[in-house]
């Protein structure tokens, strides 16, 4: 289970929505439907332009939830030590260095963190995990 309230955490993202890149829902809900069938986004081909833009945004985004749902690193150690939970401090930490790091803007990053962190929410952290470690094969 991750910890954290579904219901603020979706007003959060639905106040952030207007910040999403162009295209990017259909980016967070390939994700989803890929994560339920136990196939991580590496395996599904961007065709170029904004859908490569949102799909390396997407990477990146779960790469920064791996490291705070499965990591062992010091990096978000102390939000492990408190049950993992996301709140609007750690979402706008995430979407910063996303940002710096695809030179996306840091209100644009952090709506891909809050839509990415709901469809985390939704897998479950044990199989998002399980997934990153290729064991949801």
């Amino acid at each position: 289970m991750i910890a954290g309230d579904d219901v603020a955490i979706g007003r959060l993202a639905e106040e952030y929505r207007r910040h999403l890149p162009e295209g990017f829902q259909s980016e967070v809900d390939e994700v989803e439907a890929a994560l339920l069938k136990g196939r991580l986004v590496d395996a599904i081909q961007a065709k170029g332009g904004k859908e490569e833009r949102n799909r390396n945004i997407s990477r990146c985004v779960l790469s920064e939830l791996r490291e705070l749902l499965c990591g062992k690193g010091l990096r978000y150690g102390g939000v492990r030590k408190g049950g993992r939970a996301l709140e609007l401090g750690l979402a706008v930490a995430m979407g910063k260095t996303v940002g710096e790091a695809l030179s996306v803007d840091e209100e644009s990053a952090t709506a891909c963190v809050l839509f990415l962190w709901q469809v985390c929410r939704r897998v479950g952290a044990k199989r998002f995990c399980e997934l990153w470690a290729g064991e949801g094969k």
